[in-house]
């Protein structure tokens, strides 16, 4: 026998073992064990106590536990089955059974339960939720950190299809084919990202791993183990750099867009202001017949209405120049009020909520103006039967830390300008293309899509951006955010304007342009308001010309963009030598103008150039050099 067989008398002494308690206990004879107190064996008195008061009661024992000391001192753990000896009166006189040896058993649960400790320690520190499944009862076994994740108790997940009942509707077809998959053995493990629904009503997605851990005989499974980690911020993560590359792209088709819309457009106003001009020219002409007239008004008012549309892509490519000043936008938006009052229906009511505090920016004004238009417009027109247009004003600090929910948005103090509307709203695909140049949902003729646009593009030339906010049947809002200037003064312009055909006197105007249509006609209009009129085709000609003491230079008008140096860079030269000429520059579209600002002291004409518009600069060019 490898167990230990053993009796103790009545005086507690071991009075007989069997040769096996050698090995367990160490000794070399059993004789060095007989006759000695069984006390002397055990190595806990206090358990010892317990096991002969069990024993007393009950008669018998099987597989009672205990510690034996062994010769070396050291300690076995053996597990007893015993029973009390009785005489023919029934008096106990001793007891006896059988040591069997379970060290090694012990130490292999003391491990494995050091193993699963370590494990659950794992599992809680990577927030691992886990379960077990039982694939014929679909009995679900879960942690706490398992049902944690969704906002619940482990005692709470009881009935068998609460996992079923919470995966999103979406999402449980994959799922399903996931799991399938596995469970036929057509997959090697189980992994499937999905969504569950949390108590409070939101989706927490999570990451599901598992394997078939047990079969039948028949290789059905059985027993189906894994765990879930919650992946909710990753999703989100990847939620918004999806989002932001989205926008990235966007951005980057926009201003390719743009470029290509400036280029178009500075040849569009140059053949515009021929076109213009000369329509003045011919109305001057004595005699002119009464329908020669009106053909002349409706191709003047057809020039017009092309040189708005070029003003709107130069506005949406950011290809204007500027002329900004430094404004309180709570003033321009509150004067400008009562004309958007007029223009938008009647059944649309507008409500104006002004900053608390001057809210001051450097911006052009008319090009303000043109945002709140555009916008207005674009808000009356989603909501045909009537609604609330609100507009508001607010000062705003986007902090470094704050992760911006824009890609062009930044840290830094902004005037922020809201303007919202209760119509219809946009979805997601409308959205994306909401600022897209030539992109509209009105039918045709009834709109070009530029309105956006244009406003896109005027933000962006003031170093601002905008956000929209739109959902179906839940209106539109748009949050644009203007660069805020350093608090300071904010001039007031008591210069009144020139009377619009005011006429020269016979000063000398050097006119710079390189396009010669464009030359021939802004020289018949100076010349026919009263100014006489040396020309060149670019800056090198002008200087050499200026350079000549017998010519008079009164006013320098010059192109911004030409071949070699350009109309700014001519100003500068030209000034070496004839510092009080005054100077005026004219462009439709200028990107360097548009990065460096218009120099001080030098006025500016914007293409497509009108006579009236042209008389008024020249006079106030005039007058500055007196």
């Amino acid at each position: 026998m490898q167990d230990v067989f053993y009796r103790i008398d009545a005086q507690d002494r071991l009075v007989v073992v069997s040769r096996s308690a050698l090995k367990v206990l160490g000794y070399r004879r059993e004789e060095e064990m007989l006759g000695r107190p069984a006390s002397m064996f055990w190595a806990y008195p206090d358990r010892r106590a317990a096991f002969l008061a069990a024993l007393e009661k009950h008669g018998e024992l099987n597989d009672w536990e205990m510690d034996l000391v062994r010769q070396d001192r050291t300690l076995v753990h053996v597990a007893t089955t015993v029973r009390i000896i009785r005489d023919d009166r029934g008096a106990s006189i001793g007891y006896q059974g059988i040591w069997r040896d379970i060290t090694e058993r012990k130490r292999a649960e003391a491990a494995l339960r050091l193993q699963e400790r370590r494990l659950l320690q794992a599992l809680e520190g990577a927030e691992l939720g886990t379960w077990d499944w039982v694939v014929p009862t679909n009995q679900l076994v879960v942690n706490d950190r398992w049902a944690e994740m969704i906002g619940f108790r482990r005692e709470e997940v009881t009935h068998d299809s609460f996992w079923q009942d919470r995966v999103h509707p979406e999402d449980m077809p994959h799922v399903d084919a996931r799991q399938k998959a596995h469970l036929v053995g057509h997959a090697s493990s189980y992994e499937v990202e999905y969504r569950l629904r949390h108590r409070d009503g939101r989706w927490v997605w999570v990451l599901s791993k598992g394997r078939v851990l047990e079969r039948d005989t028949q290789g059905r499974p059985y027993r189906m183990c894994g765990t879930h980690l919650d992946i909710s911020e990753r999703k989100q993560l990847e939620a918004d750099r999806a989002s932001m590359e989205t926008q990235l792209r966007q951005a980057q088709k926009l201003e390719a867009v743009g470029q290509i819309a400036g280029g178009v457009a500075h040849d569009f106003n140059n053949l515009l202001t021929v076109q213009i001009s000369n329509l003045h020219l011919l109305a001057g002409v004595p005699g002119l017949p009464a329908d020669a007239r009106e053909m002349l008004s409706d191709i003047e008012h057809a020039a017009q209405a092309a040189a708005a549309l070029t003003g709107q892509l130069l506005a949406f490519g950011r290809r204007q120049v500027l002329q900004p000043v430094r404004v309180d936008l709570n003033e321009v938006v509150a004067g400008f009020l009562r004309m958007l009052r007029r223009v938008v229906r009647e059944n649309v009511r507008v409500t104006f909520e002004v900053g608390d505090q001057p809210l001051l920016v450097d911006a052009d004004v008319g090009m303000l103006q043109q945002i709140v238009m555009n916008l207005a417009v674009n808000a009356q027109d989603a909501m045909p039967a009537g609604g609330l247009l609100s507009i508001k004003l607010d000062a705003v600090e986007l902090a470094a830390q704050l992760q911006p929910n824009h890609a062009d948005a930044r840290p830094g103090r902004f005037v922020r300008l809201l303007v919202s509307d209760t119509g219809y709203g946009m979805d997601d695909v409308t959205q994306r293309r909401a600022f897209d140049p030539f992109f509209t949902t009105k039918p045709a003729g009834l709109g070009t899509g530029l309105g956006l646009a244009t406003v896109y593009g005027i933000v962006k030339q003031h170093g601002g951006f905008i956000e929209l906010e739109t959902a179906p049947g839940k209106g539109a809002e748009f949050r644009i955010h203007w660069p805020r200037a350093a608090d300071g003064h904010v001039p007031t312009d008591s210069h009144e304007a020139p009377s619009p055909m005011a006429r020269g006197a016979g000063e000398t105007v050097l006119l710079v342009e390189d396009e010669p249509t464009v030359r021939r006609t802004l020289r018949a209009t100076l010349l026919q308001l009263g100014y006489q009129v040396v020309e060149a085709a670019d800056a090198e000609k002008a200087l050499a010309v200026s350079r000549d003491a017998a010519t008079r230079v009164d006013v320098l008008l010059s192109d911004v963009v030409m071949p070699g140096l350009s109309g700014v860079e001519l100003a500068r030269c030209l000034r070496l030598d004839r510092p009080r000429v005054p100077v005026v520059l004219m462009s439709g579209y200028s990107a360097d103008l548009a990065a460096v600002g218009l120099p001080d002291g030098i006025g500016f004409l914007k293409k497509p150039i009108e006579p009236a518009n042209l008389a008024s600069m020249m006079k106030s060019a005039v007058a500055q050099a007196r």
